[in-house]
């Protein structure tokens, strides 16, 4: 069985590999929920227009052998490089990430899935915490014709390949209007390797993100995924919650995203994970 993510955007359904506007049923009665996913939260909002949730799938999440490097960095969890290129290094629970000049994506559409990530199993509900800092300047040159010179960093959910999700502070060079733009912030979730739309607005990066650094919080509550950010490390934004029927055991952690001719450098500290 694949995936089922709801959303109240729209109101949009990826079930399997089609995707459904409007609602996954006629009646769109509410969620229910099942008891391999546990209780959602009692002032959960229902997601208008969702399907009813199916059972857990039992497939597992898969991180592909021959993308891990091996390397297990103590609480964080194990390198997950397809380039097998980006420098890793951990000081005083910082972790530090340097994408070299290239395509290292992970969208199929565009670049590729070549993004390093660093990935570790989590069974049931948690709470996963991190905060980002960088410059996010790529500059105007991409490593690929036709694909915007982009940055970006944060949180993922992983399943496989095809079934992932992406939260992360980003910028990207607009050739048209001869500056950086981005998402505010960005939240990507693929379901069968199609892209939902569940990423909020565009606006400066400059503005938007005020400081060099941003924290991200991403809970599955449930039945709910819920994502969050932070620009000042304690008021908390909330962008739209989902509804999805997972696995149990899904990998959760960081990543880099780069598509730029230049190095790439960002730093992940005070991470936490918390299994409930």
């Amino acid at each position: 069985m694949s995936p089922r993510i709801c959303s109240g955007v729209g109101v949009l359904c990826a079930v399997g590999s089609l995707l459904l506007l409007g609602g996954c049923s006629k009646k769109a009665p509410a969620p229910a929920v099942p008891a391999a996913a546990g209780v959602a939260p009692a002032n959960a909002t229902p997601v208008v227009g969702a399907a009813p949730q199916q059972p857990i799938p039992q497939r597992q999440p898969e991180v592909r052998a021959d993308q891990k490097n091996g390397t297990v960095y103590q609480g964080w969890g194990q390198l997950y490089d397809p380039a097998n290129d980006t420098e890793v290094s951990m000081e005083n629970g910082r972790l530090s990430m340097t994408v070299p000049p290239g395509l290292h994506d992970i969208n199929h559409q565009l670049g590729g899935m070549r993004a390093p990530r660093i990935l570790q199993e989590v069974t049931g509900n948690f709470t996963l915490e991190v905060t980002v800092t960088g410059d996010f300047t790529p500059g105007p040159q991409s490593a690929k014709n036709g694909v915007a010179s982009f940055n970006g960093a944060g949180l993922s959910l992983w399943l496989d390949e095809q079934n992932y999700l992406r939260l992360e502070r980003n910028a990207w060079w607009n050739a048209s209007a001869k500056s950086y733009t981005g998402y505010t912030p960005l939240y990507e979730i693929y379901v069968n390797g199609r892209m939902l739309p569940t990423n909020p607005g565009t606006g400066s990066p400059t503005d938007f993100y005020k400081g060099p650094s941003t924290r991200f919080r991403l809970q599955r509550e449930g039945i709910y995924l819920v994502a969050s950010y932070s620009l000042d490390g304690t008021a908390w934004n909330v962008v739209p919650r989902l509804a999805a029927t997972l696995p149990k055991k899904v990998y959760v952690g960081i990543g880099a995203v780069s598509t730029s001719n230049l190095p790439f450098n960002v730093v992940f500290e005070d991470f936490k994970l918390e299994q409930k």
